[in-house]
């Protein structure tokens, strides 16, 4: 994972002002988190890792962890950074929410961390 924050902009959530940071978990999925601007501490993650099977290409896809995150999918719609696809995944007692990320928005916050999710892939 990356040691800063990879937006400048900052979103509200849960009464903090933090950055939304795009990173990849180890199966090339997408992985959300908010990380406070000036120490670049995670302080939440956004998304869960449902997926066996490795990413094919750049998914645009990501099940919020509203397990852990209740807020999570109000704040990624509010914010525009995601849509609702209406998909659920069922894990364990909790039925997750799957997301279309807003790649562009991702791309226009931070260029150059956009770039290297693609590099590592």
């Amino acid at each position: 994972k990356c040691d800063h924050p990879s937006m400048e902009e900052t979103f509200l959530y849960q009464e903090s002002r933090l950055s939304i940071v795009i990173e990849m978990y180890h199966n090339g999925w997408p992985a959300l988190s908010l990380k406070d601007p000036v120490t670049h501490e995670i302080y939440t993650v956004l998304t869960v890792n449902l997926e066996d099977k490795a990413a094919f290409s750049l998914p645009d896809r990501a099940f919020v962890d509203i397990n852990n995150n209740p807020d999570a999918m109000e704040f990624l719609l509010s914010n525009k950074l995601a849509e609702d696809t209406g998909y659920r995944r069922q894990s364990g007692w909790v039925s997750y929410p799957m997301v279309t990320l807003n790649l562009p928005t991702f791309y226009r916050l931070d260029p150059h961390a956009f770039s290297a999710i693609l590099n590592i892939r």
